[in-house]
């Protein structure tokens, strides 16, 4: 049973010779036609026993070199694979970059949801062959516009002028990924809502930003918070919202000095002196209403002020225009503004009084003989103004028997 056990095993094992190795299968056949062994059986057995561990050794060999084959392929892949990303990495040119890169350019099928793509050799060539890989039912990705290709731009506001209730909007680190037809800067104040509302068309600088002025007087000289929004027209005529911004407009009072000089008590007159005149809704007219304190604003004058050539406003005040009223007189300064609107400015109070009717008498030319002398009136004057002078002459005879009135002349 030995024997035959063996026997079986040679034979398999020159079976497996013949198939791994001619040489083997040749020499077995050449020694079994020369019937060189009595016993085939035996023969074989002792002959291929050595052989059996020699096949099983090749064949281990075989196989060990078959795997190494294998690993060195899987790992020449590998490193094909590590050197393309690597490669690639160093470039900044990998597919996942390039997709985030050209989002805007690339169409959705080149897309592969975010994943790079794959190399594939092919062992038993002799020069790889590259092949991209695609994974199966690849979803389409939606292409959309990057954060960085929107329009952008700065609002700032510059020159406050915090009397005059006007400031400046500028625009600047201004980008598009189209090309800019208009830039539009809608402003209104937050008082009654957009009922103010003005869009403004900035104009170029030199520099390449964008410049307008806003003053409250075309705003309905509105005060507050006032709200500027900054709009692109681009090429294609879309009009695009980029951002906003607030600001406080805040106006000063109008301004304004009276001065009351040349006051003549002689004649009931002064003179109202307007300097240093200023509206941040602007000055159409300077008004000037006088009234006395006697019995109320029954003698008020609206008096209208002219402009000088220094800039001042004057108005010359007489008491025969205040139904003659002697003591305090009240004067008020208002502006007519821009809109029309009558504002007020500020007052003051001055004294009236008016001297008593002057003049001088002299007697000239006294003569004797006839009887006869002259009168000699001088320094005439009246608060009222002096239209004739009459000269009432009696003697003492007898009382006033004989008054005369006798009519003055003007010498001269």
């Amino acid at each position: 049973m030995k024997t035959k056990g063996l026997v079986y095993l040679a034979s398999t094992a020159i079976l497996l010779a013949a198939s791994a190795n001619s040489v083997f299968a040749d020499e077995i056949n050449q020694a079994a036609n020369d019937g060189q062994q009595s016993e085939p059986s035996v023969a074989v057995t002792n002959r291929d026993t050595s052989k059996q561990a020699d096949l099983a050794n090749k064949a281990s060999e075989v196989d060990s070199e078959t795997k190494k084959d294998s690993g060195a392929s899987e790992a020449s892949l590998g490193k094909d694979e590590k050197i393309a990303s690597a490669s690639s990495e160093k470039d900044g040119n990998s597919p996942f970059e390039q997709s985030k890169d050209n989002l805007a350019s690339l169409s959705s099928e080149n897309i592969s949801s975010g994943r790079a793509s794959f190399r594939s050799v092919t062992a038993s060539s002799d020069k790889p062959q590259e092949a991209e890989t695609k994974p199966e039912s690849e979803p389409k990705v939606r292409v959309s516009r990057a954060v960085d290709d929107k329009p952008q731009g700065t609002i700032n506001i510059t020159n406050v002028d915090p009397n005059a209730g006007t400031f400046d909007v500028h625009v600047t680190n201004i980008s598009s990924p189209k090309p800019i037809k208009k830039v539009a800067l809608p402003t209104w104040s937050s008082v009654n809502g957009q009922d103010d509302i003005i869009w403004y068309d900035a104009k170029r600088q030199v520099d390449g930003t964008y410049k307008i002025s806003i003053s409250a007087r075309d705003h309905k000289y509105s005060t507050g918070e006032y709200n500027i929004h900054l709009y692109y027209l681009l090429e294609d005529n879309q009009l695009v919202g980029v951002g906003g911004t607030t600001t406080t407009v805040t106006t000063g009072k109008p301004q304004g000095k009276i001065d009351i000089v040349n006051n003549n008590p002689d004649t009931g007159s002064f003179d109202v002196v307007v300097s240093g005149v200023s509206n941040p809704y602007g000055v159409k007219k300077v008004v000037v209403p006088v009234w006395s304190s006697v019995n109320g604003q029954d003698d008020l004058v609206w008096y209208e002020a002219q402009r000088q050539t220094n800039g001042n406003y004057t108005v010359t005040v007489k008491a025969s225009h205040h139904k003659n009223s002697l003591g305090e007189y009240n004067i008020h300064l208002y502006y007519v503004q821009d809109n029309g609107q009558l504002v007020g400015v500020g007052g003051t109070s001055t004294v009236v009084s008016k001297a008593q009717p002057k003049g001088t008498l002299k007697i000239e030319n006294n003569n004797p003989d006839t009887g006869s002398f002259d009168v000699v009136v001088s320094g005439v004057s009246d608060p009222y103004g002096v239209k004739e002078v009459k000269l009432p002459t009696w003697s003492t005879d007898k009382g006033q028997d004989d008054p005369n009135l006798v009519h003055s002349s003007q010498a001269g």
